[in-house]
């Protein structure tokens, strides 16, 4: 579990039960410093997000790595692991292929035709008789 879901339930357990913070983080296995360490958001990463909300609107079809490649070009001094990090927690994802739907009607080559005449018979060759 992570950090902040420990810290998550760490609250949890202090506001249902009543019970103190040390009593809680024994009870998770929170150590109580990071219970009490609040992570910061550097404004670096504020501006990070914002710009891969752009490049996710702008190109849809693309994911994390080529959104990090873009930024690189761009002259962002960021690395793909950061990139992946943020996409995933701003829940950017690729939409996935629809599938080609499948035509109504007859169909030019016929079953009929395609049956096998004899045992062993490659159907597909016997069509243009």
């Amino acid at each position: 579990m992570s950090p902040v879901r420990r810290r998550r339930a760490v609250a949890h357990l202090q506001r249902v039960l009543g019970v103190s913070q040390r009593w809680a983080c024994q009870l998770v296995g929170q150590h109580r410093s990071t219970q009490r360490h609040q992570p910061v958001q550097p404004e670096r990463d504020r501006a990070l997000r914002v710009e891969l909300r752009q490049l996710s609107r702008a190109h849809p079809r693309w994911g994390y790595r080529r959104a990090h490649a873009q930024l690189r070009q761009a002259g962002w001094a960021v690395n793909r692991k950061a990139v992946q990090r943020l996409w995933r927690e701003e829940g950017l994802r690729v939409p996935t292929r629809r599938r080609k739907r499948q035509r109504l009607g007859s169909s030019t080559i016929s079953a009929a035709r395609l049956a096998a005449e004899y045992p062993n018979d490659d159907p597909s060759r016997s069509a243009g008789r």
